[in-house]
């Protein structure tokens, strides 16, 4: 039980590497910028929506209510205020071409080639509708018989008689 005590060297303090960070995490990363940018101007989008939706109110309270509105938006703050609304939402509207195909859903764009490639051998007979499997009989009237069902399919082109 008395055993003696080994003596250890001190653990050395190990340098962890750190990489170098300028202060902000967007600096120097144009693309970033301009997407916050981009982000930043849907707050003017929605200004501009609640204006006109406050001003079809206006429109609904009466000519005389209407007229008022629009006297104020005539001054001189407001002009500022709506041109640089207009700005805005200008770059929001530019910018939102080249982001739009990057963000649709993917039922919009073309099929990948081998997806079409079977929609042919499907239409063909030579596919089973529901499984990337070859169909086991083809009768003669045309109808495809799938491997998991017993009732025949008949694509589009053969119930329209075309």
């Amino acid at each position: 039980m008395n055993q003696p005590r080994r003596r250890v060297a001190p653990l050395r303090q190990v340098k962890t590497y750190h990489r170098p960070m300028a202060g902000w995490y967007m600096h120097g990363r144009n693309a970033y910028k301009r997407y916050m940018v981009r982000e930043l101007t849907s707050v003017a989008v929605a200004y501009y929506a609640l204006l006109v939706l406050y001003g079809l109110f206006q429109l609904h309270a009466g000519p005389e209510a209407f007229d008022g509105f629009i006297a104020s938006l005539r001054s001189p703050l407001w002009m500022i205020i709506n041109l640089a609304t207009l700005a805005l939402v200008t770059y929001h509207a530019i910018t939102w071409f080249p982001v739009m195909p990057k963000t649709a859903p993917a039922a919009l764009h073309q099929a990948p080639a081998h997806a079409r490639q079977a929609d042919r051998q499907r239409r063909a007979g030579r596919l089973c509708r529901c499984q990337h499997r070859p169909a086991r009989a083809l009768p003669a009237d045309g109808a495809l018989i799938t491997p998991h069902a017993e009732r025949p399919f008949t694509s589009p082109r053969q119930q329209t008689g075309s």
